[in-house]
């Protein structure tokens, strides 16, 4: 059975993506759309969608203000932030991202030719068409069904077959999110290795990428850990001076990894200050029987149930203090 009758038999193709797919067949100049701070879920997307798309003779722009990780750096050079005429845009794609809010540009995007591609179950369905499934853990999968559905031929690109991987085994942090109804991930990764998409790479990109400087500035994060309710909700900072006299960062998903694995924890939480804009980026994970998505969005966040993040104006004092921990009271 071949990749595309795998698809329609497990999952099925929507109508949304055939919808989507006339309109990047009729596009000739496509601009792609990811959130603020790119994950490689958000990088996956927007890089293989746009590649594929360049083969087809499409002119994509693919763009992102960033901030970039390190470990993205062969990524980065392919983004711009710049649009010279967006009246020649026939076509504005948005993957990855719930809101428009979570797209920092400063110009807006023409609703009659936003699509839009997204897993999260906040989405608000921003675009002409909006095809989004919170089945999926990651925006990655959409993308590839997308292709799928096109007869993208993967064998011609190993770029766009490992970014595809990178993106989805990102998001199940390496099948460490795998669970009973989100189990989709393990059939398109095995497809995209049987493709030739090698996970070991996209395991060192996302865990062995780090120097001296970046452990010893994680060890100074992991060293402030706090607790609450009977060390269930876990939670550190990260200051902006930190990162100033370093001169680097700490992948939030290393640092999660070490978080997460504090047996009693149910919540965590990790606070990064940006004192000079007077505000404080949260992150935060949780076990599956809470829902921080919920929480995030009320800050005008988003994520998912179990992954989520949202910006909140303030000091670090006077942010985690209206954080509503009390909300899990009668959980936790």
């Amino acid at each position: 059975m071949d990749i595309k009758s795998t698809i329609e038999t497990v999952k099925g193709f929507p109508k949304e993506i055939a919808e989507i797919a006339r309109e990047l067949n009729n596009a000739k100049k496509i601009i792609i759309f990811g959130h603020k701070n790119p994950d490689l879920d958000c990088i996956g997307s927007q890089v293989s969608l746009a590649l594929a798309m360049r083969e087809r003779g499409k002119e994509v722009i693919i763009y992102s203000n960033g901030p970039f990780h390190s470990y993205m750096a062969d990524y980065e050079k392919l983004y711009t932030n710049k649009v010279e005429n967006i009246d020649d845009i026939d076509l504005f794609v948005v993957v990855d991202t719930s809101s428009l809010n979570r797209i920092d540009v400063d110009f807006e995007l023409p609703f009659e030719k936003v699509i839009v591609l997204d897993h999260h179950v906040t989405n608000e369905n921003f675009g002409k068409v909006n095809y989004i499934d919170s089945d999926l853990i990651s925006a990655t999968e959409i993308i590839f069904m997308l292709l799928v559905y096109m007869d993208y031929s993967f064998e011609k690109n190993k770029t766009v077959v490992q970014i595809l991987l990178d993106g989805i085994l990102s998001d199940n942090g390496y099948y460490k999110h795998i669970r009973t109804d989100k189990y989709m991930s393990l059939i398109f990764t095995y497809l995209l290795i049987s493709k030739g998409a090698n996970p070991k790479e996209t395991y060192d990109k996302m865990y062995v990428n780090n120097n001296i400087a970046e452990i010893k500035l994680l060890g100074k994060i992991l060293d402030r850990i706090e607790s609450l309710k009977d060390d269930q909700i876990i939670y550190t900072y990260q200051t902006d001076n930190d990162e100033n006299e370093s001169g680097v960062q700490v992948s939030s998903a290393l640092l999660f990894q070490q978080m997460t694995s504090i047996k009693t924890g149910k919540i965590f939480l990790y606070f990064k200050v940006n004192t000079a804009e007077n505000k404080v980026i949260v992150s935060m994970r949780c076990s599956p029987e809470y829902d921080i998505g919920s929480i995030c969005n009320i800050f005008g966040g988003g994520g998912h149930k179990v992954a989520a993040g949202a910006t909140i104006s303030g000091d670090y004092e006077t942010v985690k203090k209206k954080y509503p921990y009390v909300r899990y009271d009668e959980k936790v």
